[in-house]
């Protein structure tokens, strides 16, 4: 039979990033929508929680969760700020995950460590330089 419940460590998770997201970010969703922007200090509060390194090994920083709970942390954020969680899961998801798949020691430590010290981005270039991360030039 399977289990569908959550374990307390998904639960705890899921109410941490509710926790920031309602404290940081709500309040302020009205004002950046209304101007189009993004809050540049809310990548710092993720990280404050720990929470930009959700599913990143602890060996490099991160909570050493999975994947399950960067669905949750991406779904309480997308019930405030759909722009905050594609910034979130690009620089998790996309970059963050990348790297620790594919990226050798060095990159690793250089970009994985300082989690929110800078988010991590990709660009799209003509070949033969198609998605490099923008930070490597």
């Amino acid at each position: 039979m399977i289990d569908f419940e959550f374990t307390d460590d998904y639960n705890t998770v899921a109410q941490l990033a509710r926790d920031v997201v309602h404290k940081y970010l709500k309040p302020k969703i009205t004002e950046l929508d209304r101007e189009a922007k993004y809050d540049p200090d809310f990548a710092g509060h993720l990280k404050d929680a720990d929470l930009l390194g959700v599913c990143i090994p602890e060996k490099y920083g991160g909570m050493g969760m999975d994947h399950i709970s960067l669905g949750l942390v991406c779904e309480e954020m997308e019930y405030i700020d759909t722009s905050a969680r594609i910034i979130f899961s690009v620089h998790v998801g996309l970059n963050s995950m990348t790297l620790l798949t594919w990226g050798n020691e060095a990159q690793r430590e250089k970009s994985l460590v300082p989690q929110a010290d800078y988010l991590l981005g990709f660009r799209t270039d003509r070949p033969p330089r198609c998605l490099l991360p923008a930070y490597e030039e």
